[in-house]
């Protein structure tokens, strides 16, 4: 506050008038009931009552009923939240709902109908506020943030950053939502797990029979959503896209998903793609990473960050903003359950889960049946003993530089541990980022990813530091090399990292 103002708001009644500098600056009070606004100097103010010089002439006004905006406003006057004017844009008539639709349950203190152009008026904190305007699709390059569900290979390649850019920056990428799909087809075909490089050939019309997979000899018939539909869109984006190849002109098409689960109880040899949600008791095909490990449509792999054919909602922001409100707005997100809100949109549960037990001792026994040598069975010895009493939270990472997918994943494990934490639920637990690497043995693995592990550690303590510095809550980090490695993590649309660090808990002492 500039030197020569002489108020201290809330004195002894003695001090009956405080006298302003006559050089004070404009400052804006605003009314509690948001109809009247006032600007002017200040000239005086005695604790209770502000004295204004407004252009109509001195006003007086009762400081418990409005807040001020302005450099020289005087302590004991509750300043005005920040207001900030956002603009959405969204890729596709869903994305504009489902933002929408999240926005206005979920964070707005009001908000006008659901069409593109109309505003929403978000307050996470009490001095921030955002306006936010929806974009149209056809503007969708003009928006601060862009809705969007598959970041495009050039988009990807330029939008690169380490966890704390992600995560501490002005311009994150954040999760909103996840859509896992399957991979169903008719019974007695004689697979049961396929890669995605082997799902984009079936489309592409490369593979055409069930034993070119070590199948039966039954010709393959994969079928579609029609284009112009979302499940159309979805498996564009995240098979035949990022192989960069075209559907076969003999894949069948029908309607939707409810056609095709239909169509495939009696079409030999039929495959389809289709929201995981909705496939119940159907024959299903695990998928296998790009570091070969096998994954089914769990959801704990699915919350994860596992399962690869997954379609992300991301919120990517392109320039920075005033506030951390839509920051602060998206994160929820990751917290509150998209499917929670949003049942009949087909949405994965992403929220924050304990590993079943069965896939705990899966481990365990895998770990123990491995050829090891000397420095191997020691670093065996110790994980198993962490394992023991251990449970496995589903939130994986992957260190160094990440994509804006990666990043938005990232972001969004490191909100839920946040919560969890902050909740209480993980009191009096050791909290382990514990590291892997898939494919390299030896020491060498151990220290990198007794590395990466605290590397993600330390960036989850910049991120949340209130969290992070729990009392009765103990974070450490450790790296086992190849020991226990369940997969990796994607990095784009072709490559994949082999070091990956999972979180668990197990009680302290």
């Amino acid at each position: 506050m500039p030197s020569g103002k002489m108020f201290k708001a809330g004195l002894a009644a003695t001090i009956s008038t405080i006298p302003f500098s006559v050089q004070a600056e404009p400052v804006e009070l605003r009314h509690e009931s948001g109809l009247v606004t006032i600007s002017g100097e200040i000239l005086s103010f005695d604790g209770t009552t502000l004295m204004v010089a407004t252009s109509a002439g001195d006003v007086s006004v009762p400081a418990a009923e409005v807040t001020c905006a302005g450099n020289d406003c005087p302590e004991g006057v509750k300043l005005s939240a920040i207001e900030e004017a956002v603009s959405i844009a969204v890729m596709s008539p869903e994305n504009l709902s489902l933002a929408q639709s999240y926005l206005t349950t979920t964070t707005a203190t009001s908000s006008r109908s659901a069409r593109a152009g109309d505003t929403v008026v978000i307050n996470e904190t009490q001095d921030q506020i955002a306006k936010v305007s929806f974009v149209p699709s056809a503007q969708s390059d003009q928006g601060d943030i862009i809705i969007t569900n598959v970041i495009s290979d050039a988009a990807a390649a330029n939008r690169t950053g380490t966890i704390a850019e992600w995560t501490l920056g002005s311009t994150p990428t954040q999760m909103l939502a996840i859509k896992a799909l399957s991979v169903v087809t008719s019974p007695e075909i004689g697979v049961d797990h396929i890669s995605m490089p082997e799902l984009s050939q079936v489309l592409a019309g490369e593979i055409t029979n069930w034993s070119q997979l070590g199948g039966n000899d039954l010709n393959i018939i994969p079928i579609q959503a029609a284009a112009g539909t979302r499940l159309h869109a979805d498996v564009q984006a995240v098979v035949l896209d990022p192989a960069r190849k075209p559907a076969s002109p003999m894949v069948f098409s029908m309607a939707d998903a409810n056609a095709i689960m239909t169509g495939l109880t009696t079409l030999p040899g039929g495959m389809s793609i289709v929201p995981t949600e909705m496939v119940g008791a159907s024959n299903t095909l695990d998928i296998i990473d790009s570091c070969g490990v096998t994954h089914a449509a769990t959801d704990f792999e699915i919350r994860a960050g596992d399962y690869p054919l997954t379609v992300p909602t991301l919120a990517v922001h392109n320039t920075p903003l005033e506030t951390q409100v839509m920051h602060a707005a998206f994160d929820k997100a990751a917290s509150v359950g998209i499917p929670d809100m949003f049942e009949e949109a087909d949405f994965s549960p992403h929220t924050l889960m304990q590993l079943p037990t069965d896939d705990k001792d899966w481990r365990v026994a895998n770990i123990m049946s491995q050829q090891l040598d000397a420095d191997q069975k020691q670093s065996a010895i110790k994980l198993i003993q962490l394992l023991a009493n251990a449970q496995q939270l589903s939130a994986a990472f992957t260190d160094g530089e990440l994509t804006q997918t990666e990043g938005a994943w990232t972001r969004a494990h490191f909100v839920r541990l946040r919560d969890a934490i902050q909740s209480g639920v993980l009191d009096d637990k050791e909290i382990h980022f514990v590291g892997f690497h898939a494919q390299n043995i030896g020491a060498d693995a151990v220290l990198s990813t007794q590395t990466a592990a605290e590397n993600i550690l330390a960036a989850f303590q910049a991120f949340a530091p209130d969290a992070a510095n729990r009392p009765n809550v103990t974070l450490a980090a450790s790296g086992y090399g190849h020991l226990g490695a369940t997969g990796c993590l994607p990095n784009g649309a072709t490559t994949a990292r082999d070091t990956r660090i999972e979180i668990w808990t197990r009680p302290a002492g």
